[in-house]
């Protein structure tokens, strides 16, 4: 019985606390546009904070931050945690409220060829816009390059229209700018904080709404940092813009996030990277990232997720990045790669690296210029009901030897694959580091040839009847024309008379399609798609 009235009586004091911190709850605002803001403001709408670190300061669990439009040069640390019911809220209420990492810079000299110098300057600012337009970086950055980052040129004497360089040992900054600028009648931008947002180990905070740009996170960091870093429990990303930044945009280490609708384009390494457990991301965006020509086989692209377990990407879109669109790499388990557009990736579309258990299911990967999905030395994982063509190659299930790891027990079924220019299916041979690898009931199309396949590395097969043969897989797969509906306009939904319609397994971790809709769990339709 004590111990039962302990249990009741820690129960309720949890309820009061609650009930204490939503009474409690503050609302602060922003606005540094107000003529009457202030950091020593109380943070009303009528007399607001400037800035955002001043909020930051102030809130606590339960409490709102609510941020109007401008541009917030500025790095804010959030260090307070919310709590379960109550989370400390970030949201910004305009329709341009703007993080940036870079400052205004003024007060440049006439050098000579057109190149203007600002002296004493002793950051190395990885990034220049002028009127909005980002310049090429000479000279490289001494953390990356030459290996992971190749260095463009070494000094004043490489430097061309739209181009900077930070000499070090001077402490000056030389830019020479598009057409001959004048750059003291332009609004030149330079990047000089190593973050935009910070959240180091906190819980149940909220960020929406934001516009992050500029970073200076790679002159600081030797293996890069997101310029909004997310780390601890119960944390939510959502809509916000992280775009042109130095490094990578969006990422962090937690569990139990969510990242959703943000969108992650047109930074300097990577889109978006995350670690750590329970991290839902559904429906962000990341296109056109890698500008800076970062070393692919190191890290770069759309997606990155390092040490990731039990986490979800559904909806995701990765588009044109230098690198691969989705790529998950090392002791990652247990992982769901849904519904995702990875297209025209300079790399691999999806790539599942030396890690375990994923299911890959309802993607569409083309256009990719190497794998438009990639198993690598991984075991256990299922591919399934993707559509994977006009890659290099198509689905590739291999990646050994390599020291330490195996490839085992994944499955390759219920998939439409052609049009790959090398090989659209690709399966290591058996061996001590290779077993137990399956492909069957996949549609394999190629309208203009004959099919293309590999055992291994070596063997190339032209025909299904000779793949089956010398493989004894795909037993139960198809060829055909696919009958999309319209594939020039990229509408990859399947007519009535596909073959694909009706002539897949049923995959019990497969119970819906692209859409969202329900699959017939007696005959699964081929493809990222359902016919209703």
């Amino acid at each position: 019985m004590n111990i039962v009235r302990v249990q009741s009586c820690i129960r309720l004091a949890a309820v009061v606390l609650l009930a204490v911190a939503n009474v409690s709850a503050a609302t602060y605002y922003v606005d540094q546009r107000h003529p009457r803001s202030s950091d020593a403001n109380p943070g009303t709408s009528v007399l607001p904070l400037t800035t955002i670190q001043a909020a930051a300061d102030r809130a606590k669990a339960g409490d709102t931050v609510f941020v109007k439009d401008g541009n917030y040069r500025e790095s804010v640390e959030v260090k307070k945690s919310g709590v379960a019911g109550a989370m400390i809220v970030f949201k910004a209420i305009g329709d341009s409220v703007g993080v940036k990492g870079s400052d205004l810079v003024s007060g440049w000299s006439e050098w000579r060829d057109g190149v203007w110098k600002k002296e004493g300057w002793s950051i190395n600012s990885q990034q220049v816009f002028v009127d909005g337009r980002l310049l090429a970086q000479i000279g490289g950055n001494p953390l990356f390059s030459p290996k992971k980052l190749p260095a463009n040129g070494s000094g004043t004497a490489d430097l061309v229209d739209g181009s900077f360089y930070f000499d070090n040992a001077a402490r000056v900054l030389y830019v020479r700018p598009f057409h001959q600028t004048d750059l003291n009648k332009s609004r030149v931008e330079v990047s000089v904080r190593p973050y935009l947002w910070l959240v180091s180990k906190k819980n149940y905070i909220a960020v929406s709404g934001f516009k992050f740009q500029h970073s200076n996170t790679s002159a600081t960091y030797a293996n890069g940092w997101p310029a909004v870093n997310i780390g601890g429990t119960h944390c939510l990303v959502e809509n916000n813009e992280i775009t042109w930044c130095d490094f990578t945009g969006l990422g962090g280490t937690g569990k139990s996030e969510v990242v959703r609708n943000n969108i992650c384009d047109h930074n300097g390494n990577t889109g978006m990277t995350f670690s750590g457990d329970d991290i839902t991301m559904e429906k962000n965006r990341t296109n056109y990232n890698n500008y800076r020509g970062f070393n692919v086989d190191w890290e770069a692209g759309g997606v990155k997720n390092v040490r990731i377990t039990n986490s979800t990407i559904t909806g995701h879109t990765s588009i044109g990045n230098q690198g691969p669109g989705i790529w998950f790499d090392s002791f990652c388990d247990s992982d769901v790669i849904s519904s995702c557009i990875v297209q025209d990736n300079h790399g691999a579309g999806i790539f599942y690296e030396i890690s375990t258990n994923a299911l890959i299911k309802n993607n569409i990967a083309v256009g990719n210029s190497s794998h438009g999905i990639y198993v690598s030395a991984s075991n256990g994982c299922v591919v399934a009901n993707n559509l994977a063509c006009k890659n290099l190659r198509g689905i590739v299930v291999h990646g050994i030897p390599r020291s330490g790891y195996t490839l085992e027990n994944n499955l390759v079924e219920n998939n439409i694959v052609g049009e790959n220019s090398e090989a659209d299916l690709v399966l290591a041979k058996p061996g001590n580091d290779c077993r137990g690898n399956t492909s069957d009931y996949n549609l394999l199309f190629e309208p203009h040839g004959s099919q293309k396949m590999k055992y291994g590395w070596d063997k190339s097969v032209s025909s299904l009847t000779g793949w089956q043969e010398i493989t004894g897989q795909d037993r139960h797969s198809i060829q055909g024309d696919p009958q999309f509906v319209n594939a020039g306009g990229t509408d990859f939904h399947i007519t009535a008379e596909s073959p694909a319609a009706r002539h897949g397994r049923p995959e019990k971790m497969v119970t819906t399609d692209y859409d969202g809709r329900p699959r017939d769990p007696l005959r699964n339709d081929i493809g990222p798609y359902q016919i209703h």
